[in-house]
């Protein structure tokens, strides 16, 4: 079973997202994977009505979803992590020694450039422009994940 936790902010838009989307294609796939989120700082007591709705849109319901601190357990946990930004992925690398060799900014690990923006506080457009990002994304990750778990025999 692959651990993956996703990483940003306040654990209200983009990883709460990123956690959903990798969940259902994982399972719609049969693939052996479970991912969990977390917030460097996290803030409320839902995901934000508008990534609410964006998630909605790829039948992914977040309804149940609760913002969480990024904790030491976490980091021990998940095999990979994945954040947001680099400056997360510098941030999560330097407060969490059991990050170090398994954590990385989600578009570098799936070889682009760049960051996945923070929709917190913009129309809906921009949370429907970051799901769609974040579920393009997550398929590659999924493809990364299991081309390398091919090549290495698992």
């Amino acid at each position: 079973m692959h651990r993956v936790l996703f990483v940003c902010t306040g654990n209200a838009c983009r990883s709460p997202m990123a956690e959903g989307f990798f969940n259902h294609m994982s399972e719609q796939r049969g693939l052996p994977a479970q991912a969990t989120s977390a917030g460097l700082s996290p803030f409320g007591q839902s995901a934000v009505i508008e990534t609410l709705r964006a998630a909605q849109e790829y039948g992914v319901d977040l309804s149940s979803h609760r913002p969480r601190p990024m904790t030491h357990s976490l980091a021990e946990d998940a095999d990979l992590i994945l954040t947001m930004t680099r400056w997360h992925e510098e941030i999560v690398r330097r407060e969490f020694p059991a990050a170090e060799g398994k954590t990385f900014a989600l578009l570098a690990f799936i070889g682009e450039r760049g960051d996945i923006a923070d929709p917190f506080d913009h129309p809906p457009a921009v949370h429907s422009r970051s799901a769609q990002r974040l579920w393009e994304a997550i398929d590659k990750v999924l493809e990364c994940i299991y081309a390398t778990a091919a090549v290495g025999g698992e």
